[in-house]
């Protein structure tokens, strides 16, 4: 995985490594939040009174510092995990876009009339920034767009037709804020990205940039066709530790297979008394103890009561990888290479593609009574 160096500190999220997966909107939230707690204050109530409305966005923006201060500060982490700041996101926007839109045409506070024109007017040039380096074009039109958004609103603020101005500020506003962020998230479901880590952007849609991942993984054609014809009735073609060992048999065969470990190996999915009892009423037969597994309590009660099969029965010295032999994506398509932008925080661990390795084992428990 390629690695992208992000800075600490306050700004780090709107950096295009980061911000291309989560910050579109983020410059609208803040100014939102601002916007609204100004809007619902009371005139004679105190400083440190809050109405109704204002505790609610103080709830939201109580989530969005600290995920956004956590995000800020840690030293690695993986950037899907800045999913987290989306509702507080999502909710400031959806609170603090009415209210300075109340205010510029109301004029509730003199300061306030010109949070909405800076909130379209920075959100535009911040995502014009992001793709500009993918597609030159959409950050000159998104950037117009935001020009004409604010030129409108202060024509319509002038205007005695306020109301026939609206359609068309909507319609440009959205075009300078939301076209970039909505193709952005539709690029994963059009590359068919099955990433472990996932990310979005035009990356994606390159042949070379779609590796790894759950499913993307390699399958072992001799262990499969031996579980196969060897799983007679049980409900599981194999029970393994992780997720990456399980996910490729599952695509390549449609049949459950059951991961003990859940997505790393290392949650306690099911008791060994379960899985026990599992084994029991003969709905798993087969235990692949992987390379990379861990010993866990199921783990050693399999290697201790368990069968080996013996290895020239599964075992292969090259593997076919199933994600090569079912590609999908169109051959006119051009490798660029790792992507230049793909997030990532101050280090990256490395990445299991998933898939059965060649050093595990596999154990047979039909015969535990």
């Amino acid at each position: 995985m390629h690695l992208t160096l992000v800075r600490l500190g306050p700004f780090r999220i709107f950096q295009k490594a980061l911000g291309q997966q989560v910050s579109w909107f983020l410059g609208i939230a803040i100014l939102g939040l601002i916007s609204a707690l100004a809007y619902y204050r009371r005139r004679r109530q105190r400083w440190f009174q809050t109405s109704e409305r204002q505790n609610e966005v103080l709830l939201w923006t109580g989530w969005l510092v600290l995920t956004y201060g956590f995000f800020s500060i840690a030293s690695f982490f993986h950037p899907y995990y800045m999913i987290m700041l989306a509702p507080a996101i999502v909710a400031l926007v959806g609170i603090g876009l009415p209210t300075m839109w109340q205010q510029f045409f109301r004029q509730h506070l003199r300061w306030s009339t010109f949070l909405l024109p800076v909130a379209i007017l920075g959100t535009s040039a911040l995502q014009a920034w992001y793709v500009y380096e993918n597609y030159s074009w959409l950050a000159w039109l998104i950037l117009i767009a935001g020009v004409t958004t604010v030129a409108l609103l202060f024509v319509a603020k002038d205007s005695a037709r306020q109301h026939h101005w609206f359609p068309v500020i909507l319609i440009t506003g959205i075009i300078g804020t939301v076209i970039a962020p909505a193709w952005w998230s539709l690029t994963p479901t059009i590359a068919a990205e099955s990433a472990a880590i996932p990310y979005a952007g035009p990356a994606l849609l390159t042949t070379a940039s779609n590796q790894g991942g759950l499913g993307n993984g390699t399958v072992n054609q001799k262990l499969l066709t031996y579980l196969e014809k060897n799983q007679g009735q049980a409900t599981y073609l194999f029970a393994t530790t992780d997720s990456g060992t399980a996910a490729p048999y599952i695509i390549a065969t449609g049949k459950a297979v059951m991961a003990i470990g859940g997505f790393n190996g290392t949650d306690n999915a099911i008791s060994l008394a379960k899985f026990k009892q599992l084994v029991k009423n003969g709905q798993v037969r087969y235990f692949y103890v992987s390379g990379r597994s861990s010993d866990n309590e199921i783990v050693t009660w399999v290697k201790k009561y368990g069968t080996k099969v013996a290895t020239k029965k599964y075992s292969q010295t090259t593997s076919q990888n199933f994600a090569q032999t079912n590609q999908t994506q169109s051959t006119s398509k051009q490798a660029s290479g790792t992507p230049p932008n793909k997030p990532t925080g101050t280090k990256q661990a490395g990445t299991a593609t998933g898939g059965m390795d060649q050093t595990g084992t596999l154990y047979d428990l039909s015969s535990i009574n």
